[in-house]
């Protein structure tokens, strides 16, 4: 839990927002990408921590019970943030991040902090990435250098190459000097197509033989690129009306005595040195 709350209080600390929107999965989240593929994110149940201190012997049902309960001591830590927390029931947190990027605030300047590389695909003049885990914000021309392909067709590349941590395979060969050596077009400024890829692969399909196992395993391509792209996800009326009922309203103000008191409680002080300071530097 500390590592969460130092991670949100540095990005605020560095990139000055201002407001802070912290958007969880919703239960049942994964439902709708399980409809289009069981497998979806089948390892994750409970892999997921929010500290890194843990006993390697404590069981999984056991763990599951304790991430649950940090989670709810997790929200009590953020109704004395100034921060607004969202999470819409059937709807994974990717979706509403993108939702709230794309629709809620088109005309604001947004950083999404994640580690997640499918927000990549989201980049533009107005929309960029942070990364806690690299220490990196990722703009246009970040993502370009660092993988050679354009925000725009960050998406095809992602379809090819899968997503272990989603365990959503890709297909054969195609890491990402492949994916660029085979289809160059991923760099241009213009957005390109599954057809594109389809028919680039079915016309050169005797140069290289990822052309061939792209061309075999199509329906993976469509079912990956249905599975991580943002761009196009639409949220139902009520979630829509949800979000903004939330943001609509006006910033929770910072309690900085409760949120010092529950940082006490937790005895948090080893992780978070001189928090009464930290609280004031990073949420005031």
């Amino acid at each position: 839990m500390s590592g969460f709350l130092k991670s949100v209080g540095y990005a605020i600390k560095l990139l000055k927002p201002d407001r802070c929107v912290i958007i969880f999965d919703g239960p049942g989240g994964s439902m709708k990408r399980r409809k289009i593929y069981p497998d979806y994110k089948a390892h994750k149940k409970t892999k997921i921590r929010l500290n890194r201190i843990y006993d390697e012997n404590t069981s999984l049902g056991s763990e599951e019970v304790s991430l649950k309960k940090q989670l709810q001591r997790l929200v009590i830590y953020m109704d004395y943030l100034p921060v607004n927390l969202i999470s819409l029931d059937n709807v994974e947190a990717d979706d509403t991040i993108a939702s709230c990027a794309l629709d809620y605030f088109k005309d604001w300047k947004i950083f999404i902090m994640s580690s997640d590389k499918d927000f990549l695909q989201l980049v533009d003049e107005r929309i960029n990435v942070w990364s806690p885990t690299k220490k990196k914000l990722y703009g246009m021309t970040d993502v370009t250098g660092e993988y050679g392909i354009n925000p725009k067709n960050f998406i095809f590349y992602r379809a090819l190459d899968g997503d272990t941590s989603d365990n959503i395979p890709g297909i054969r060969g195609c890491g990402l000097k492949t994916v660029l050596k085979a289809f160059p077009f991923l760099a241009e400024n213009e957005v390109s197509s599954l057809d594109r890829i389809h028919q680039h692969a079915e016309e050169n399909k005797t140069k290289l033989k990822v052309y061939e196992n792209i061309l075999l395993n199509w329906g993976d391509v469509q079912r990956n690129y249905e599975l991580m792209q943002l761009t196009d996800t639409q949220l139902q009326t009520f979630a829509q009306l949800h979000v903004k009922e939330v943001l609509d309203n006006k910033i929770p103000k910072l309690n900085q005595y409760e949120l010092a008191k529950l940082i006490s409680e937790d005895k948090l002080w080893s992780t978070i040195p001189n928090y009464q300071t930290w609280i004031g530097e990073c949420f005031n």
